[in-house]
Parts: structure tokens; C-alpha cells; sequence
């Protein structure tokens, strides 16, 4: 089987261009947790980790919402 690279046709990556640009990615949450990522540069370095910590957790509860079913509905009607 051939390895694929990231100068081949098949190597697609995800089009980030709307996040980039400021776009919505589909949920408050998520686009909260992308934005506060957003301003690192102009903090000190000692304080990324925690702002990745805090982003990391805010994206986990996010997905995790998204995995429960919603309440007295069924998951194929979410």
C-alpha cells in the first residue's frame, strides 16, 4: 500500500478557512473555545498552557453535549 504525503492529489486537509476567517464552525461553544485562541500571541508564554487547558475542556464539554441524546428525543432526530 502506498503512503500517502501531504504533496499528494488524495491528501486533502480540512478546510479551516471559515474559523480563520472568523466564521462560525457550527456552535457557540465551539467557536468561544477557537476564539479564545485567537489573541495568544500578545500573552505571555508561562500563561498558553492554561489557555489551552481551558479551550481543550470548554471543546471536550461541547463534544460530550453532543454525544448524550437530548432529552425525550430520539438520536436520529437530533
Amino acid at each position: 500500500m502506498k503512503e500517502m504525503t501531504a504533496n499528494d492529489p488524495q491528501h486533502e486537509q480540512p478546510d479551516h478557512a471559515d474559523a480563520d476567517a472568523g466564521g462560525s464552525l457550527g456552535d457557540r461553544r465551539v467557536d468561544a473555545a477557537v476564539a479564545s485562541l485567537h489573541d495568544l500571541d500578545e500573552r505571555d508564554v508561562d500563561r498558553h498552557p492554561g489557555v489551552y487547558e481551558r479551550a481543550h475542556e470548554e471543546l471536550r464539554r461541547a463534544l460530550d453535549d453532543e454525544s448524550q441524546p437530548s432529552a425525550g428525543m430520539p438520536p436520529e432526530a437530533r
